[in-house]
């Protein structure tokens, strides 16, 4: 049967449910995300959604209508790759469609890898999301052994210490959070609520003939989970990240994660330089590295966030601004 090359998902709002759903999957409760009262008196009005919950949509929207994108079908296949740029918020009751097309490779299976690009758009047209889907169709898999945990510095940083680009040093800031066993309930939950019913994921029997010989975790929600250990390390108990902005991420499967594993997440800073279009904040590169109970990389990737400068004027009205420039 002959793929498409590109396509429309069906649209899907964004709802309270699904807002507190994704905070309890992950463990990511900003209070930008779940304080009605303090959302109100930042920009939008209002609480905002995870950045991660439009990504997350986008893998779980082309498994439902795109199912060719993501693998579905082929037990030789699996998401290498996923990158993500967040454009602007997605506000509690934004309608999200994504549109999507094939830059490379081709929709049949003789291809060993397919580059899908993708754009969410909102009720009014307006991209919040976009970025590719890596999936590899080869048919050989092997964990990297170049790839070590990062290296730590003897203090870890967490807890409030590094809320500005100051703070963030590549090489000083950096350190290890808890960890998380993952478990049948975890992948069940996940794909329930994206729509990612990924046969590697949830058929026993097909995962048994797959690459890795068993079911794994969806590799999102893995990066989700690391996600929000870091965001909780990094600004501790208060959770409150409405001055930062969330500009981009990129993740890489290095070995898969199969449920019983524990993951924690490594992380540090890579790179700081002043933002182009922000006069007073920074872009800081941070590497995240999830990590299992064997002490072995799991999962590679970079995220990329806008923080203000300490002499920047960071006050409750202004805090809600969403750093989106480059």
């Amino acid at each position: 049967m002959n793929q498409p090359n590109a396509g429309t998902t069906v649209p899907r709002t964004v709802t309270e449910t699904d807002i507190v759903t994704f905070a309890c999957l992950t463990g990511d409760y900003s209070r930008m995300h779940m304080d009605r009262h303090y959302a109100e008196g930042l920009e939008y009005g209002g609480r905002v959604a995870h950045g991660l919950i439009s990504a997350s949509l986008a893998i779980g929207a082309l498994a439902l209508d795109a199912p060719h994108t993501v693998g579905h079908g082929d037990a030789r296949a699996f998401v290498r790759t996923f990158d993500v740029n967040y454009r602007r918020p997605v506000l509690l009751g934004d309608t999200l469609q994504v549109h999507w097309n094939i830059v490379s490779g081709a929709p049949e299976p003789s291809h060993d890898a397919l580059t899908t690009a993708y754009r969410i758009e909102n009720q009014r047209g307006a991209a919040v999301t976009d970025g590719t889907v890596l999936l590899d169709r080869s048919g050989r898999w092997q964990p990297d052994p170049s790839v070590a945990p990062l290296s730590l510095p003897e203090r870890a940083t967490a807890g409030n210490d590094a809320l500005h680009i100051e703070d963030l040093v590549p090489g000083v800031y950096g350190g290890e959070t808890m960890g998380r066993t993952m478990t049948e309930a975890d992948v069940v939950n996940f794909a329930g609520f994206t729509g990612d019913w990924h046969p590697g994921y949830v058929d026993d029997a097909f995962a048994k003939r797959g690459l890795f010989g068993e079911r794994v975790v969806p590799q999102m929600l893995c990066f989700n989970i690391g996600f929000a250990f870091w965001i909780r390390a990094l600004v501790g108990a208060a959770l409150d990240t409405a001055f930062a902005g969330h500009v981009h991420d990129q993740w890489t499967l290095v070995r898969p994660v199969r449920i019983g594993d524990t993951v924690r997440c490594r992380y540090g800073a890579l790179e700081v330089r002043k933002s182009r279009s922000r006069p007073g904040f920074g872009l800081t590169t941070f590497a995240l590295q999830l990590v299992n109970q064997h002490d072995q990389v799991v999962q590679q990737s970079r995220v990329i966030m806008m923080y203000p400068s300490r002499s920047t004027n960071v006050g409750s009205a202004s805090a809600g601004r969403s750093a989106r420039g480059r």
